[in-house]
């Protein structure tokens, strides 16, 4: 059999691009089976190309140690959700554009959704979502370097209990503009 492609998930723990597991860059066909499928890969890095724009219709989950990285890439979302949240401890969310308007009406609940502990989100770009940027449900966050532009609420959402934990949420460097 002869080889056709080539590319770095093919080394034992290098990143996995979204696109090698059949993810669209142009943002015309939907992704998020791909990309979700990139995420449970078990890879610990992965990665969207550089410049592109990916449509997703549903929430994305990323897991327990896994590394998102946008790479200043777009997600596109095209339904009434939030577009990524994690699902596990000590995830870290970089270098990601979250749009909502992808048909001019606003269609994100909210960009996204921290849900675990040790999570840092950094470096990012959300818009047009209908409540907060992201909302927080989990001890001990980072969110540093983020941009949030005509969200509904505001740039975090709080829902964590005070009395459950220590309750640490570190915001840094981040603003919200309508």
């Amino acid at each position: 059999m002869a080889l056709t492609k080539v590319s770095y998930s093919m080394i034992a723990g290098a990143p996995a691009n979204v696109n090698d597991f059949g993810a669209d860059p142009t943002g015309v066909a939907d992704s998020t089976a791909t990309i979700q499928l990139a995420l449970s890969s078990g890879a610990k890095t992965v990665q969207l190309a550089p410049g592109s724009q990916y449509l997703i219709s549903t929430v994305l989950s990323v897991p327990q140690g896994v590394t998102f990285d946008g790479q200043g890439s777009a997600l596109l979302q095209s339904a009434s959700a939030v577009c990524v949240k994690t699902t596990g401890t000590n995830v870290e969310i970089k270098n990601l554009i979250v749009r909502s308007n992808v048909l001019g009406t606003k269609k994100g609940i909210y960009g996204i959704s921290l849900e675990h502990s040790n999570a840092f989100v950094h470096d990012c770009q959300i818009y047009d979502i209908t409540f907060s940027a992201i909302s927080n449900s989990a001890d001990d966050v980072r969110v540093f370097d983020v941009v949030a532009r005509d969200c509904g609420w505001d740039l975090i959402q709080n829902f964590t209990d005070a009395g459950t934990g220590p309750n640490r949420v570190h915001v840094h460097r981040c603003h919200a503009t309508r």
